[in-house]
């Protein structure tokens, strides 16, 4: 996949607006993720630091993590009411379990906060802004695995799941399930995905621009540390 390169944060605000200006049924199509590193891959939390042999030994691993982290929930006395299915798999994501899952936004605008807000030129010159679209996806993404029967990608796109998590739903978070080790995602995903390259140098102009729509990291993850983060990037 070649990147889309983008010189400047005005022109990759350009970009954002036209996928955000599309008809509604073609807005909802696309997906966007912001990474502040644009060498890194499209790789969930489970895969970064751990290999597997197969992918009947990542499932079980994953099936392993999901029962531990129930039983050490209900041991600490935190077990009421906890969600089961997609809905557990998501709280267990939201609080730092490895997982297979990626998260992604609707909203491009929250991409590049996320991509720009952990920018820092000294360890990577440029961030990522990624672009899905759905109705591009090729069927060896969707088609079942022999190995599990479940699909390579899963894509979970239900508010319902989300009760727990505001934050997710201030971010209007969607979420990628990824099933296969035997492709990287950025492979997989192929002709439905684009990959938007610009410099970290835009940090500062992007993220006065998107403050002042009222996109932060305080209002992205609605807790102090967030708060923090912007206090100190404010004043710097």
């Amino acid at each position: 996949m070649q990147p889309v390169e983008v010189t400047s944060w005005s022109k990759l605000r350009d970009v954002l607006y036209r996928f955000a200006q599309l008809p509604r049924d073609q807005r909802d199509l696309w997906w966007f993720r912001g990474q502040s590193r644009f060498g890194h891959e499209l790789t969930p939390s489970l895969d970064r630091d751990q290999e597997f042999t197969s992918d009947s030994d990542r499932e079980r691993r994953i099936s392993q993590l999901l029962i531990d982290y129930r039983r050490e929930a209900i041991d600490a006395g935190l077990g009421a009411d906890l969600p089961t299915g997609d809905a557990f798999e998501l709280l267990a994501r939201h609080h730092g379990l490895p997982s297979p899952l990626l998260d992604w936004t609707r909203s491009p605008y929250v991409a590049a906060c996320f991509a720009f807000a952990g920018a820092d030129p000294r360890k990577d010159p440029h961030v990522a802004i990624y672009a899905l679209d759905r109705s591009r996806l090729p069927a060896r993404a969707t088609d079942p695995l022999t190995s599990s029967g479940r699909a390579a990608i899963e894509l979970i796109d239900d508010p319902e799941l989300l009760p727990f998590n505001r934050r997710a739903c201030q971010q209007r978070g969607v979420f990628m399930r990824r099933s296969t080790i035997l492709q990287p995602l950025e492979e997989l995903l192929q002709p439905a995905l684009w990959k938007f390259r610009v410099p970290a140098t835009e940090r500062e102009c992007a993220l006065r621009d998107l403050d002042q729509m009222l996109l932060n990291l305080t209002t992205l993850m609605y807790d102090l540390d967030g708060a923090a983060r912007t206090v100190a990037w404010r004043t710097a």
